[in-house]
Parts: C-alpha cells; structure tokens; sequence
C-alpha cells in the first residue's frame, strides 16, 4: 500500500512546465552564439592586425638589412597579404576570415618601405570584419607606424 502512494504522489513535472522550460532555453542558446561570434570575430581582427604589425616591422628590417625598397600589398580579391622585394614575393600571409577588407583611406594598398626603412608616404587604411574596424597610421619619416581601433 506504501507503494501505491508512492506512485500516485504529485512529485514531479507536468509538460506545460516542461515546455515552458524548453521555451526559455531555446530563447536563451541563439544569444549566447551571437555573443561567441563577436568575441571570436574581435580575436580573429586583433590577430590579423598583430599579424599585420609583425609583418610591417619584418619587411623594415630586410629592407634595411639589404638597402632594398620592400613593398607589402593587401589584397583583397585573393585575401592576401604579400610582401615583395625587386618584385619577387618572399612573404605572404591570408586573412583568417574571408569577410575581412582592407579600405583604402589616405593610402592606397601598396605600402613602400624604402631601403633605409621609411615608408614612402604617410597615410592610413582601415581593416574591416563586420562591425569591428581597425586603422592603421602610417606617420612621415623614421618608418613610425601604428593601429588604432575605430
């Protein structure tokens, strides 16, 4: 008998409860991944542009190294970032995200590191993935540089 009342006791859930409780998770689950895709598009631009940043100091210092004009190019048809030297490719890298643009602003996208490791003109780009925007300066003499998040 002890067992009957076991059973037949109001302990536990009923569907509409049950329900509701699904309701609230599926609301819940779709905010959470639009938040892990901005993160993970904000890391994914700060890698490109530290990427970008070590790049630019490698190219002044083999154009320093070999008296040479270097010259890296962003290219965005074919998501490339190449660095020349005496127009042969020597580095390369391609962006991480194909929705990813490089803009010209002041600049076009052909930077020119003279031999003594100067660019050849000041100006800016920006980096674009989505909504997070970067710039990049490139101030005049002694091949000063920087980025800056817009």
């Amino acid at each position: 008998m002890n067992r009957n009342k076991v059973l037949l006791s109001k302990s536990g859930f009923t569907l509409i409860e049950m329900l509701i409780v699904v309701a609230i998770a599926c609301l819940i689950v779709p905010l959470s991944f639009l938040t892990f895709s901005q993160l993970s598009d904000e890391q994914t631009m700060e890698d490109f542009v530290e990427q970008c940043q070590d790049t630019l100091n490698n190219a002044q210092m083999t154009a320093l190294a070999d008296s040479s004009p270097v010259t890296v190019t962003f290219d965005n048809s074919r998501h490339l970032v190449l660095v020349d030297k005496n127009t042969v490719t020597f580095d390369s890298f391609s962006f991480d995200d194909k929705r990813m643009v490089v803009e010209k602003a002041t600049h076009d996208l052909n930077l020119v590191i003279l031999r003594n490791g100067h660019f050849q003109k000041p100006g800016s780009l920006f980096f674009i993935l989505g909504h997070i925007k970067y710039k990049l300066v490139i101030l005049l003499g002694q091949g000063r540089f920087y980025f800056e998040k817009q």
